[in-house]
């Protein structure tokens, strides 16, 4: 391995000086697997983040020196790491798909680097020690995923859809077929991508009211907006590839001028990710084998495109949408026949009174929080709260409930609670819980399920957790995000209380049990909680084929 790239340029008094090079073919050893997916390797003790590669990797690569950390593009492999497999899915070996980042590890090699990943966390950001968590999974690691959220952009017939691509957030790489989505949602996808143009259209450009010309009108091409440099800088991203296969390399034509390729890929605005009239897509599958259709942006559907689209959508029983800058609501249902009338303006009332109710607020069980809910509500709670991998969620929520159980609590906090399914559970089992929840369906739903001396609390976590307190055992699931610091603020106060109190008189939190899908905040959440010890780490493979790994971290009062 060689010395990281450097270059010698003159100072303004004629003398030399030596500065790392701009751009540099390397040849990098690859020793480890970085959050987010890139392999790294060292040049000079600097770390170099080489996409696609895998520890035991000696590749070349074209190496950028970032401050004071590099990245690479692999050229060519050198010598291919053990754990490497050939990857399954053309998007990700022919077009650079970001959807994935793993598809070329085994399966086991992901899972290894998945407790590792959490490892490192763990010591780097919470200064903490702990052994490397076992990784629970199961065989179904391809077409598992019961949800997708796509990018749509262009304009009528142009328009493309797909995930953004691994070497630049600001390009979408049109996807035909994704892997790991459940077959429901890739039939559906399927009959979405030939009829995009029935997609709400985009908001107008305010000084001209046309469309923004956010992507140009052949999109079979990539659309940079970057300037003169652009056409080399797509060259170089559509040339490097790892294990690609051979005829990918003469399917793509770079044009030095346009910066264009005939790959289908559309670029936006730079340093942006999502341009001014992008669209997000979602698919998700129901628990009643039925699909449902999320749609972001845009301002207005045009005729009868809503129910045309949704119709022509396999197993398609409602579409949302929610409008630039408005609140979401459903504009076809297909149990009821009907479409609303779908422009910007046209917001249903029971939805815009339901984002109204933002004031935290205590849904009993009598009989004014049982009514039932609107249709309208019934069928977006259906669709906003759905498992991302049935098997290994089901899995993941019995460990929860029976660690809980364990503990034989009295009370129990659910902090973060959806629907509210473990609390059901473990009120069924005789335990009075209290569950937080900032969606008001969900609240509502909850409360129409918990039995008398259980309540569920609508409101953010942070401004209610005192509320929720005292509770026998506490348990978090909150978004990749983490906790506010006012949480492990409450939590580090009752866990210190918690140590000093006896056993058998239980007033503070005796088990803390956080779940989460990413190992730094979880770190640094725990970092923040004075007063607690770490019990155990279990991980589950959640997202095989990616970096992403679901954790449960429990914690226990540390003893006075």
């Amino acid at each position: 391995m060689h010395g990281a790239p450097r270059r010698v340029v003159k100072r303004c008094d004629g003398t030399d000086v030596t500065k790392p090079a701009r751009t540099a073919v390397q040849e990098v050893t690859i020793t480890s697997l970085a959050a987010g997916g890139d392999g790294v390797g060292r040049l000079d003790g600097m770390a170099v983040f080489v996409p696609r590669t895998a520890p035991g990797d000696v590749v070349s690569a074209a190496v950028r020196v970032h401050g004071r950390f590099a990245r690479g593009t692999v050229r060519a492999m050198q010598h291919a790491a053990p754990e490497r497999v050939d990857a399954p899915c053309v998007h990700f070996v022919r077009d650079h798909c970001g959807g994935c980042q793993w598809q070329h590890l085994s399966i086991n090699a992901q899972r290894e680097a998945k407790a590792q990943l959490v490892v490192d966390a763990f010591a780097r950001i919470a200064k903490r020690e702990i052994p490397k968590p076992q990784v629970h999974g199961d065989d179904r690691t391809l077409a598992y995923r019961r949800t997708i959220s796509l990018t749509v952009r262009g304009h009528g017939a142009q328009r493309v859809g797909g995930f953004h691509s691994m070497h630049d957030a600001d390009v979408i790489v049109p996807i035909e077929r994704c892997l790991i989505a459940e077959p429901v949602l890739q039939a559906a996808w399927d009959a979405i991508r030939h009829n995009l143009a029935r997609l709400p259209a985009p908001r107008p450009d305010n000084s001209t009211g046309k469309a923004s010309p956010s992507v140009a009108r052949d999109t079979s091409h990539i659309i940079s907006r970057r300037g003169k440099h652009a056409a080399s800088q797509v060259q170089s991203q559509v040339q490097s590839q790892v294990r690609s296969a051979p005829q990918s390399r003469s399917q793509v034509q770079v044009n030095s001028k346009s910066g264009r390729t005939e790959r289908g890929e559309v670029r936006g605005t730079p340093g942006r990710g999502e341009v001014r009239d992008d669209l997000r897509v979602s698919v998700r599958a129901l628990d009643s084998g039925d699909v449902a259709l999320m749609v972001q942006g845009g301002t207005k559907w045009h005729g009868n495109d809503v129910a045309l689209l949704a119709e022509g959508v396999p197993a398609c029983s409602a579409v949302w949408w929610q409008p630039a800058g408005r609140e979401t609501r459903l504009v076809w249902d297909r149990d009821a026949t009907r479409s609303v009338p779908a422009t910007a303006a046209a917001v249903s009332a029971s939805t815009a009174a339901t984002a109204a109710a933002s004031t935290p607020t205590t849904a009993s069980t009598t009989a004014s929080t049982t009514s039932a809910a609107s249709r309208d509500e019934a069928l977006q709670l259906a669709a906003s709260f759905v498992q991302v991998n049935r098997s290994i969620a089901a899995a993941m929520h019995s460990y929860v409930h029976d660690t809980v159980l364990l503990a034989k609590p009295r009370t129990v906090l659910d902090a973060y609670a959806g629907t509210g399914r473990l609390s059901i559970a473990l009120a069924q089992a005789g335990v009075r819980v209290t569950t937080i929840e900032s969606d008001t369906r969900a609240v509502a739903f909850t409360a129409s399920q918990l039995p008398a001396g259980s309540r569920a609390i609508s409101g953010r976590v942070e401004d209610t957790i005192a509320g929720g307190l005292p509770a026998d055992v506490v348990v978090l699931n909150p978004p990749r995000a983490g906790v506010d610091a006012a949480v492990t603020t409450a939590l580090s106060i009752a866990g210190r209380e918690a140590g000093a109190t006896p056993t058998d008189h239980v007033a503070s939190p005796q088990l803390l049990v956080y779940v989460s899908c990413d190992p730094a905040t979880l770190a640094r959440d725990v970092a923040r909680l004075s007063g607690w010890r770490i019990e155990s780490v279990t991980c589950f493979d959640m997202f095989p084929q990616t970096s992403h790994v679901e954790i449960v971290c429990v914690l226990r009062p540390e003893i006075a």
